[in-house]
């Protein structure tokens, strides 16, 4: 026989220690991700695949801006920082209460508006 030899032992060895290196390198990127300070971190794959994953950093510095920002609105005062980089005022105003009532349908309508 002259042809390749389908499911031979060293064509599946191949497939196992691509498997396993591409394994090792997304834990290695995991791995990355928890100690960088960039925004993200890369993981290629031997099959030309790549997809990118937020660091650790990343994550937490968004949590903390978002809960300065909460913060900052239920206090009702200072100004917010964007993601694009520019600042909003925050500016206080009593929003008035609304009653509703179950139709029928499930469906809830407005009945009336306090102050």
């Amino acid at each position: 026989m002259t042809g390749k030899n389908i499911n031979s032992f060293a064509d599946n060895m191949n497939e196992v220690i691509t498997g396993v290196n591409d394994s090792l390198n997304i834990l290695n990127s995991f791995a990355e991700s928890l100690s960088s300070n960039d925004d993200s971190v890369n993981v290629n794959l031997y099959n030309d695949t790549s997809f990118i994953i937020p660091s650790y950093g990343s994550v937490i510095n968004r949590l903390k801006t978002i809960e300065n920002t909460v913060e900052k609105f239920t206090a009702g005062n200072g100004t917010v920082k964007l993601l694009d980089g520019t600042h909003r005022s925050i500016k206080v105003s009593n929003i008035p209460i609304t009653r509703f009532l179950l139709l029928r349908q499930n469906m809830y309508i407005c009945s009336s508006v306090f102050s």
